[in-house]
């Protein structure tokens, strides 16, 4: 019997591929919840070419339009930023943040960082593209996982273009798709503090404990916080969060 769940298109972000889902995907399958993903242009390996973000969008809109029925767009990280820009087709029906940067129009991912130099976990290779430091991956983005999973993902990882995280996005599609924000409470990548500022936008907020890579260190929780929130993704809840968010952006 085919799910009542919607199909899960999953939205990796900088540095990073579909490769970085392999341990969430089975977890997921546990739950019921069908699953896509999608490469993001802007993210491959030498000598590139490497996409912008709306390359990256129209991806990400293409790869939903493909999906037969209802579908949630999750977005990591800069993938948040992705999943915002994309003109969705009319078949998604939520939006889920997990650790993202969810900007509001006009806004790009870099616009949410402190002036000054970039963080040590960037690397500027001076062609135009940015590079993971592999040595901060295990402090930085992988925090509370073993050596062997932070040695997977650091022979993984590729470079991304450079402009992508410095371009504003148009109309942010948060605005008009229901949206989830699950909260990441050690997160270094995208503080925490950052994120509950991001998760006040949207029309649900959830909390994972961990750092900033949970479908690698904590992917049985995780799948289960999805099944959670897509179940109940509708309802009374979603309209009470809305209403506090907005008492505590006054």
């Amino acid at each position: 019997m085919a799910s009542a769940l919607p199909t899960l298109l999953l939205v990796h972000g900088s540095w990073h591929g579909p490769w970085c889902w392999d341990r969430l995907i089975p977890e997921l399958d546990r739950h019921g919840i069908a699953v896509a993903t999608v490469r993001l242009p802007s993210c491959a390996p030498d000598p590139g070419p490497w996409g912008t973000l709306q390359d990256d969008a129209r991806a990400v809109a293409g790869a939903a339009a493909r999906i037969a029925g209802p579908v949630a767009v999750l977005g990591h990280s800069y993938g948040g930023v992705v999943i915002s820009q994309a003109d969705h087709p009319a078949n998604v029906v939520r939006l889920i943040y997990l650790g993202a940067v969810m900007p509001d129009s006009g806004r790009s991912l870099v616009s949410y960082l402190p002036p000054g130099p970039l963080p040590e976990y960037v690397v500027d290779r001076g062609d135009g593209t940015l590079m993971l430091n592999r040595a901060v991956i295990g402090r930085d983005l992988y925090g509370d996982c073993d050596a062997e999973t932070v040695a997977w993902a650091s022979q993984r990882v590729v470079p991304q273009n450079a402009a992508a995280p410095m371009t504003p996005i148009g109309q942010a599609a948060w605005r008009r798709i229901p949206s989830t924000y699950v909260v990441l409470s050690e997160d270094l990548t995208i503080p925490t503090p950052l994120q509950r500022v991001f998760a006040v936008q949207a029309t649900d907020t959830r909390e994972l404990a961990g750092s900033h890579s949970p479908f690698a260190s904590r992917p049985a929780a995780l799948a289960r916080m999805i099944a959670d929130c897509l179940t109940d993704a509708s309802g009374p809840r979603d309209a009470a969060r809305i209403k506090v968010g907005l008492a505590g952006a006054d």
